[in-house]
């Protein structure tokens, strides 16, 4: 259940995880409680049913146990598959999260603080703009989408690989795109604003810190010893 409870957080906040999805605006009200599954599963059925999302996959957690689990919606709408407990979603900017651990692991390491100027550890990191010193940008303001620099767009989905493809070397992919990027939309610190490629960033640190891919890293530290046996890129 661990990673069927982290999917259905990606199947309500980004839509992206099943067939015939669409960029729709939310059109239902997620309430911020409920005291029973016979006030949770009719909200659920009608979310489904307005593809917004067209499917999720609900797993609690109580003492260890699985205490619910049910789906609803179809995982491939074209093809009329029904979702179930065992759906795989794609989990998109979850991987945040995991990214946020890694860099914390690396503090508790030693090898870095998340107080560092990115670039003692990304020499190639460099920003323009009005606010242009980048020596300001801390690995802190990274994770928090406080450094300045703004958003990539829809761009990111030409970025996604399949299944099969070698993985992308994150700092090899970060020097090829720092340079449009890299704009400084305010000061660092200033105001939060998005910003994949911040976390685009991380994962260039994560590789040059330990030594190790990005994806390796998370793999071997962080799902394995978890045993998320289902969750992997």
């Amino acid at each position: 259940m661990r990673f069927r409870f982290l999917a259905v957080i990606a199947a309500l906040s980004l839509c992206l995880g099943a067939t015939g999805c669409a960029f729709l605006p939310p059109k239902l009200v997620l309430p911020d409680t409920v005291a029973t599954v016979e006030q949770l599963e009719p909200y659920l059925e009608d979310a489904v049913s307005s593809k917004t999302p067209p499917s999720v996959s609900v797993g609690v957690v109580r003492d260890g146990k699985v205490a619910y689990a049910k789906s609803f919606g179809y995982s491939d709408s074209l093809a009329t598959v029904e979702a179930s407990p065992d759906t795989v979603y794609q989990w998109w900017s979850l991987t945040k999260l995991f990214t946020v651990v890694a860099i914390l692991q690396l503090q508790e390491q030693g090898l870095l603080s998340i107080d560092d100027p990115v670039n003692k550890h990304l020499p190639t990191f460099k920003v323009r703009g009005r606010h242009d010193n980048g020596q300001e940008i801390t690995i802190k303001h990274l994770l928090s989408h406080s450094s300045g620099l703004g958003d990539i767009g829809m761009e990111i989905l030409g970025w996604v690989h399949f299944d099969g493809d070698p993985h992308p070397v994150q700092i090899e992919f970060f020097n090829g795109k720092v340079d449009k990027f890299n704009k400084l939309k305010q000061a660092p610190g200033e105001e939060g604003r998005y910003s994949n490629f911040g976390y685009l960033a991380l994962a260039a640190v994560i590789e040059s810190v330990s030594g190790a891919a990005y994806e390796k890293y998370v793999v071997d530290n962080i799902t394995v010893p978890l045993d998320m046996q289902s969750t992997h890129f």
